[in-house]
């Protein structure tokens, strides 16, 4: 087979986009699997440092359990438990 570059720049569009379509996605899930790798990585960073200061400060280990569990966000599930219960409250006291 004799190799021609004139014709391998004609096929080129179609082969990138073949290329595009198909390694397209994996090349995106790769790059969001170390994205959300390192995001953890971070976030763990983080909380180490945030504990160390509080223990700096002489914080006991129940203050900083407190601490760091308020920060965390709710799941849907325990939102809605909140809301019905304080609506309950609300019902008992009219």
């Amino acid at each position: 087979m004799d190799f021609n570059s004139s014709s391998f720049w004609e096929q080129a569009p179609g082969v990138i986009a073949i290329v595009l379509i198909f390694g397209g996605g994996a090349i995106v899930g790769v790059i969001s699997l170390i994205l959300h790798a390192w995001r953890g990585n971070r976030d763990s960073e983080r909380l180490a440092i945030l504990k160390q200061q509080m223990l700096d400060k002489g914080m006991s280990a129940d203050e900083i359990v407190r601490v760091i569990e308020a920060g965390k966000p709710d799941s849907g599930a325990d939102r809605y438990i909140r809301i019905m219960e304080a609506e309950k409250k609300l019902n008992n006291k009219c």
